[in-house]
């Protein structure tokens, strides 16, 4: 029941994030990306828990279990980490999601993520062009100028959310009189 609390209580902490935290599919992404990571970190090390490791030591040292019982615990414990990994995988469809990341502005923009993210949404949508590319590419390099590594810091300081930076880019962008236009179509599809 130990393994069995830690788990759920693992997996609860990356549900709540998704159901009342996230809103848009990068940030949905990034968290099953985060429980992926953790799961496969897990079975790498054969992680139990402190109360498992705990109680498993407390019954062999009793006698109440063996050396090979405890081992064939963890195996199943990595099995058990196997099993999700491989479920979320089945599910996961995060190829396609992963192109949109430039979105969250995490890190500053670069033009081959942009127009990665443009192509992806051309063909969800069947659309042959989302907008005229030099467009795109001049205001993608505005939001570069604008997201430094110094703004991304003090949004990711301060816990601003991704609507929040987006509105305070196009704040700037409006109060610069710059177009934000092709740049706008593209984020607003991948909110």
């Amino acid at each position: 029941m130990y393994f069995v609390h830690c788990q759920s209580s693992h997996f609860n902490k990356s549900v709540t994030k998704i159901q009342s935290q996230l809103n848009t599919a990068m940030e949905i992404n990034q968290e099953v990306s985060n429980l992926k990571a953790s799961l496969q970190a897990r079975k790498n090390e054969g992680f139990l828990g402190i109360e498992t490791k705990r109680k498993l030591n407390e019954l062999e040292k009793d006698g109440d279990v063996t050396k090979q019982q405890v081992n064939h615990f963890v195996d199943n414990a990595v099995l058990f980490y196997a099993t999700c990994i491989e479920y979320i995988e089945t599910w996961d469809h995060s190829d396609d999601v992963s192109k949109l990341t430039s979105a969250l502005l995490t890190k500053t923009p670069t033009w081959s993520e942009v127009e990665a993210a443009n192509d992806m949404v051309c063909i969800t949508a069947g659309r042959s062009s989302a907008t005229d590319d030099n467009r795109l590419f001049d205001q993608t390099t505005c939001v570069a100028r604008y997201a430094t590594a110094e703004t991304i810091e003090r949004w990711m300081q301060s816990g601003t959310d991704t609507s929040q930076r987006w509105l305070e880019v196009f704040e700037h962008f409006k109060n610069q009189q710059l177009e934000f236009d092709a740049i706008l179509c593209l984020v607003h599809f991948q909110e």
